[in-house]
Formats: C-alpha cells, sequence, structure tokens
C-alpha cells in the first residue's frame, strides 16, 4: 500500500507540473481583435488595431503596410495645371512601425500612420509648386511577429486633392 501512495503521489506531481507548463501555452494565444480599420488622415492613412494573448507586460513590433499610388502635380501661383507633361506618379509600398507594450491582460490597442511617398527627384519649372494631387494606398494590412497579419477595413483608401482645377 505505501508504494501505491508513493507512486499515486509522484503521479500527481508530474501531473500538476505538466498542467501548469501547458496553461501557461494556453494562455498565451496571440491573436487580433475585430477589424484593423484604416481612416484618411488628411494625406495620410492611419492604420488602428486591438492584439490580445500577447502576454503581460510584453513589447511587441506592429508594422502596418500598404502599396501607395501618389501622382504629383506642377500647378502655377495663380493655381492653374499647364497642360505640359509637369507630373509624375510613384509607386512604392509604404511601411511604418511602432513597439507597444502589452497590458496586464495582454491586450495591446494602437494606431499607426502611413504616410504618402514622396516625388523623389521630381522638380516644377521656375514660377510652378509641386503639389500632391492624388494618392491611393491598397491591400492596408498590420502584422507582428507574434499575431500575424490582418488586413485593414477599408484595405484601400483614396484621397484626391483637386490639385488642378478642370478647364
Amino acid at each position: 500500500m505505501k508504494l501505491t501512495v508513493k507512486h499515486f503521489a509522484k503521479t500527481m506531481a508530474v501531473c500538476g507540473a505538466l498542467l501548469s507548463a501547458t496553461g501557461s501555452v494556453y494562455a498565451d494565444n496571440p491573436h487580433f481583435v475585430g477589424q484593423v480599420s484604416s481612416k484618411l488622415i488628411g494625406t495620410n492613412v492611419q492604420v488602428c488595431f486591438k492584439a490580445a494573448g500577447l502576454g503581460d507586460n510584453t513589447s511587441i513590433t506592429f508594422t502596418a503596410t500598404a502599396n501607395a499610388s501618389a501622382t504629383y502635380v506642377c500647378r502655377t501661383k495663380s493655381g492653374q495645371c499647364p497642360n505640359a507633361a509637369n507630373k509624375t506618379t510613384v509607386n512604392t509600398a509604404v511601411t511604418t512601425s511602432g513597439d507597444f507594450t502589452s497590458d496586464k491582460n495582454g491586450t495591446v490597442s494602437g494606431c499607426l500612420i502611413l504616410t504618402a511617398p514622396s516625388a523623389g527627384n521630381f522638380t516644377c519649372p521656375s514660377g510652378q509648386n509641386l503639389v500632391l494631387s492624388s494618392v491611393t494606398f491598397s491591400n492596408i494590412t498590420v502584422q507582428s511577429g507574434p499575431t500575424g497579419s490582418a488586413s485593414a477595413n477599408p484595405s484601400v483608401q483614396p484621397i484626391g486633392f483637386g490639385a488642378c482645377p478642370r478647364r
């Protein structure tokens, strides 16, 4: 009988250790909560998210990405756009990252800002100003190592600024 009690006690101790070890594995279940959202703010897009299951006080880097297509035009001081080919369109991926720390419940809520790509080396002739005419952000997503990736809603944000009045 003593052998059975000792064996039972050892078995229970091992089971308890295994349960506590697996309990912490299952407690950390990184995932996005609800939908990732995108919203226009001037010439930028704000991407907001909430993630949970990250563990307490854990530092995590989140990254927002999108494909961006920006058109820049040359405009006279009187607000007119010459009929010349004084414009350029830049197509590129844009990205921004931020470090966030989870709270005591293992959640993070945050926002990241994606900005329009620059015109690069494109310049306007003397007497004209370089103006962003339109930009479209598409395939907007946010991701992190633990949570994976999620698409924003909406995933496309077009912005037209009316930089060149129609004639």
